[in-house]
């Protein structure tokens, strides 16, 4: 029974990823949520509130849970090589983003005419 809604669907994908206490004894589909969410999050990070450097943390508490998931054996190998290429991409991507420089806007001297 849920006793609340959240209504922001990246408050609830955080919240999937907050249970640290549920993370080892998740079943495949559920542990499959959890990525997911985590995803969502990075993604959340990067688009909307145009914060890379979160977004890069995000992806790296990912992939370091789900190295772990692997090691235990907690995953299967096929779902372990296509989350974490989702991972190994965004991080890429981020990272490129963070080396990129900042545009700023041209200084022009305003002139004034008659």
């Amino acid at each position: 029974m849920k006793l609340f809604t959240i209504a922001h669907p990246k408050i609830e994908a955080f919240a999937k990823i907050a249970r640290p206490q549920e993370s080892w004894s998740l079943d495949e589909s559920k542990r499959a949520e959890r990525y997911e969410a985590y995803e969502q999050l990075a993604m959340y990070y990067e688009r909307k509130t145009r914060n890379p450097e979160q977004a890069r943390q995000v992806v790296l508490q990912a992939l370091h849970e789900l190295r772990r998931a692997n090691q235990v054996g907690d995953i299967t190998p096929g779902a372990y090589r296509e989350f974490k290429l989702k991972f190994d991409r965004r991080l890429e991507r981020l990272e490129r983003k963070s080396r990129r420089p900042y545009w700023t806007p041209p200084i022009c001297k305003l002139t004034h005419t008659r």
